[in-house]
């Protein structure tokens, strides 16, 4: 048979024809389409077929990384956000511990007081004996001793919850950032080679 019969032949012979559809996220959409011939040879079609999906990948690969890129960005900015946010966390609760603290001075010092201010009454009037708090002494006493109880309950939650925050946080929430943001890494240098493949 000379070319021209040949050619004839092909064209009158149905072809295969291979279309390769994909989403790449979004609104972007791409499809590939090639044509066989029956009478290619079956290493030279799986070469097409090869290459017409290295298009594809390459193609999918570039918009992801676009939107992996876009996601380690995001994991980048709140980690730093976390770790910059970690010392006033702990500054503020330094602040308000110490407030604590004096406040709890304060209360001894009034409760100091009234027992001397009472003590020195009691002495002055020529009663005799121990002086023993009683009446609106003791319950101004008591009342005292309540109100330190109180604020020395809120500093040891206020402690408590702040050491489970920072153990949540400090190890868990850095740690998970940081894994996160290596499996970005590691997923956009699988795309890139991609690229580089097949440029």
């Amino acid at each position: 048979m000379d070319g021209a019969g040949k050619l004839k032949a092909e064209v009158e012979t149905p072809g295969i024809d291979i279309t390769l559809t994909g989403n790449f996220g979004g609104d972007r959409q791409m499809a590939v389409r090639t044509m066989l011939v029956q009478a290619t040879a079956e290493n030279e079609a799986h070469e097409i077929v090869d290459r017409v999906f290295r298009i594809f990948d390459r193609q999918k690969a570039r918009y992801e990384i676009v939107d992996l890129s876009e996601e380690l960005r995001k994991n980048e900015q709140a980690l730093a956000r976390f770790q910059e946010d970690m010392p006033a966390v702990e500054a503020k609760y330094q602040k308000e511990q110490a407030a604590r603290d004096v406040e709890i001075e304060e209360l001894r010092k009034r409760y100091s007081e009234i027992v001397s201010k009472a003590e020195s009454e009691h002495d002055t009037s020529g009663r005799r004996g121990q002086f023993r708090p009683q009446g609106h002494i003791k319950s101004d006493l008591e009342n005292v001793e309540r109100q330190i109880a109180k604020v020395a309950d809120e500093k040891a939650k206020v402690k408590a919850e702040r050491e489970e925050f920072l153990k949540s946080h400090d190890q868990v929430g850095v740690k998970r950032y940081e894994e996160e943001i290596a499996r970005l890494r590691g997923e956009i240098d699988k795309r890139k080679a991609v690229l580089g493949d097949a440029a």
